[in-house]
Formats: structure tokens, C-alpha cells, sequence
């Protein structure tokens, strides 16, 4: 008797941690995140995030997945993304077939898809377990970030490391690699507090508007104009939702808007004015590098997610602008053109018309005012096509996921 209370026991717990499972892997993941860009006495706690991420999303995929179906769901659903993904991929493999192998190319490329799949598990079964999925992720969301956000925090002032970035470029950095990383922590941060709070009563939700004060306190120190950017248009569509509605309503016109105004003003005298120059921070030279390129190459060719960054990079080594002459790695500022020329022009239809299509599905969906604003920065930043940075991380799970109503069990 004993002995069959103790199975019934054990089985009951087994049954609980596997309802908890997709909390554990949520937690765990956005830990390894934010131990990502940690850069303290070497690279040891970095070199922990970056494959412990990798080592959730994989587990994750496995914990989760519960049957085939679920795949061929994805596929169906986000067909648009789909063929984006396989378009970057094929220029991917052509890349190599000219100059070699490149692993990292090759794991840019690879793992684009395999996290953006977890998180679509992972968002699944959020929806599917929790009547109200969205208050119970942000619950969780808010509860790792401000956890880990002080214990790295504590550290930093233990070990004595520097808060503020050196260099030309200065801002607030706590214990980040940089004022930048800092900035997009901060306002993913303050994003997640504002977006809990609002499912809280006025007495139950004041501590997460003290964080979302103080994370906000954080993105001004920073001093990262694309975290100021995103926290602010986050802010404005709140305070006015009337802007959400003509947003998403109007995006085609705001689309092609943007292509005429293309068409007819766009020129690499432009990128190389002064004015526009010290506006985009150095930014509009390399949009320039990539526009010499495409006058000598088809625009309807790509080279696979960050393929063609390196050459670039390389060509234009002699040239004294601080991405070209102070940096490692080139990004082009803008997730749209990482998205073209990863998977030519075509590529970027297929990627514009999933964002829109997610846009119009969630239009009633209160998250859709934080996709907005991440687009907003991704114009600017090439985030969007990397899923493990945080800010992407919070874009990805919320476009990818799926309404409960839409979920059959």
C-alpha cells in the first residue's frame, strides 16, 4: 500500500514538473541571454550563454514537441517566413560553393530557424496551458530579467568593473559589453514591467512600474538611440492606441510609401551627405558600401544571413568610420537590409508580407503595440534577424505565437 502511494506520488510530480517545463525552459533561456554580451575578466560567462541558449532552444524543441503535426503546422502558418528561411539558405550554399566553408555563416543561417522554432513551441504551449498566456509570460519574463538583472548588477560592484563605456562613444554600461547592449536590455526590460503591469491592479502592479521606472532611468543612461527609439514609440502607441489602429490599417500605404520615395530620391550622393551622415551616426556609409555592390551585382541575389557583412567589411578596411576602422564584426543597421541581402530582393517581399500578415492577425491583440515598436527600431538596427538578442528574442516569441482560441489540444 505504501509502495503504490508512493508511485501515485511520484507519478503526480512527474505530471506537475512537465506542466512547468515550458517556465523552466523560459527562465533558463532568457538567463543564458542576458549572460550572453557579459564581458568581465575574460569570456567565460559569455561563452556560457551563448551555448547555454542554444543548449535550451535544442532541449526545448525536444520537450515540447509533441507530434509531427506541430511542424507541419509552423510551415503552413508562416509560409512566407519559410520561404525567406530557404531563400537564405540556398544563397548560403552558393556563398560557400565561391569562397569556401564558413561555420559561422553556415551557423547564422541554421539556427535562425531553430530558435524562432522553439519560441513558436515554446509560445504554443503558453497558450495552451494558461488560460491568460500572455499575463503568465511576462509574469515569468519580468521575474528572470529582474532576478538576473541584480545578481549581475551585485557582481559588478563586488568585482569593481567599470559602468560606463570607454572610447569615443560613452554610456552607461553596468556590466555589459557595451552602453548598446545595456540599452536594449533595458527598454526589452522596462517593455515587459510596463506590459505586466497593465494586468495588475494599481496596488499589486506598483513594483513593477518602480522596474519599469528604473529600467527606463537605465535606456536614457545608456544613451542607445535605438532603445531610446523603441521605448518611445512603445510609450506613444499606449498613450494614443488611435496610432496602433492607423498603423496597422495603413501599413501597405506606409510600405509603398517608402519604395516610391525610394524609387525617386534615393541615390548614393544622399547616403554620403554630411547631414545624413551625422543623423544615422555613420550608419548611411555603409549603406552606401551596400549599394555600390548591388550596382555591380543583382539585387535579386542574396549571400545568406550575415553573408555578405564580411565582404564589406574587408573591402573597406582603409575607411576611417568607426564601424569600418574601430569593430570586428560589420552589421548593417537595418534588419530589412540584412533581410535583403541575405536573401535578395524577393527574400524581403517574402519577409515583409509575414511581418504584415502577423500584423493584421494580432491587430486586436494588446502585444501588437510591441511589435510595432520593435519594427520600428529594426529599421535601424539589424536585430530582427537575430533571434538570441534580446530585444528579438521578445519580437519573435510574440509574432510567431498562436491565440489560444486557434489551439486545438
Amino acid at each position: 500500500m505504501k509502495l503504490q502511494l508512493d508511485i501515485n506520488r511520484y507519478r503526480i510530480q512527474e505530471k506537475a514538473l512537465k506542466k512547468r517545463s515550458h517556465i523552466t525552459l523560459l527562465i533558463f533561456f532568457v538567463t543564458f541571454l542576458i549572460m550572453n554580451p557579459i564581458f568581465f575578466y575574460g569570456d567565460a560567462i559569455a561563452v556560457v550563454g551563448k551555448y547555454g541558449k542554444l543548449v535550451t532552444a535544442l532541449i526545448g524543441i525536444m520537450v515540447l514537441q509533441k507530434s509531427p503535426m506541430q511542424i507541419k503546422y509552423f510551415a503552413v502558418r508562416h509560409i512566407w517566413l519559410i520561404l525567406f528561411w530557404v531563400l537564405c539558405v540556398f544563397f548560403m550554399f552558393l556563398r560557400i560553393i565561391e569562397y569556401g566553408i564558413d561555420f559561422e555563416l553556415i551557423q547564422n543561417n541554421i539556427l535562425f530557424m531553430v530558435f524562432i522554432y522553439f519560441l513558436y513551441l515554446l509560445s504554443t504551449t503558453f497558450a495552451i496551458r494558461h488560460r491568460v498566456p500572455n499575463y503568465y509570460f511576462f509574469k515569468y519574463l519580468v521575474l528572470s530579467i529582474n532576478i538576473n538583472f541584480f545578481f549581475w548588477l551585485i557582481i559588478a560592484f563586488v568585482f569593481g568593473i567599470s559602468l560606463w563605456t570607454e572610447g569615443p562613444r560613452t554610456g552607461l554600461k553596468l556590466f555589459f559589453e557595451s552602453y548598446v547592449i545595456l540599452g536594449i536590455v533595458s527598454s526589452t526590460a522596462a517593455i515587459a514591467n510596463f506590459s505586466l503591469m497593465k494586468y495588475k491592479t494599481i496596488k499589486s502592479g506598483k513594483m513593477n512600474f518602480l522596474m519599469f521606472v528604473l529600467y527606463s532611468f537605465f535606456v536614457i543612461m545608456a544613451n542607445s538611440r535605438n532603445a531610446q527609439l523603441i521605448l518611445g514609440v512603445f510609450l506613444l502607441l499606449n498613450l494614443w492606441p488611435y496610432l496602433k489602429k492607423i498603423a496597422i490599417n495603413y501599413i501597405y500605404v506606409f510600405v509603398v510609401g517608402i519604395a516610391v520615395l525610394l524609387v525617386f530620391f534615393f541615390s548614393g550622393d544622399m547616403l554620403l551627405n554630411e547631414n545624413v551622415k551625422d543623423f544615422t551616426t555613420g550608419r548611411s556609409t555603409i549603406w552606401f558600401y551596400i549599394y555600390e555592390h548591388y550596382l555591380k551585382h543583382s539585387i535579386l541575389l542574396g549571400e545568406g544571413i550575415f553573408g555578405l557583412n564580411n565582404t564589406i567589411l574587408i573591402a573597406n578596411t582603409d575607411d576611417s568610420n568607426y564601424y569600418f576602422s574601430k569593430i570586428d564584426t560589420l552589421y548593417f543597421h537595418s534588419s530589412f537590409i540584412e533581410a535583403m541581402t541575405a536573401a535578395g530582393l524577393i527574400g524581403l517581399l517574402f519577409f515583409i508580407v509575414f511581418i504584415i500578415k502577423c500584423l493584421r492577425e494580432k491587430k486586436r491583440d494588446n502585444v501588437v503595440i510591441i511589435i510595432i515598436s520593435m519594427l520600428v527600431g529594426g529599421l535601424f538596427e539589424s536585430f530582427l534577424v537575430q533571434p538570441t538578442m534580446f530585444t528579438a528574442f521578445l519580437f519573435w516569441y510574440l509574432i510567431i505565437g498562436r491565440k489560444r482560441s486557434l489551439i486545438r489540444t
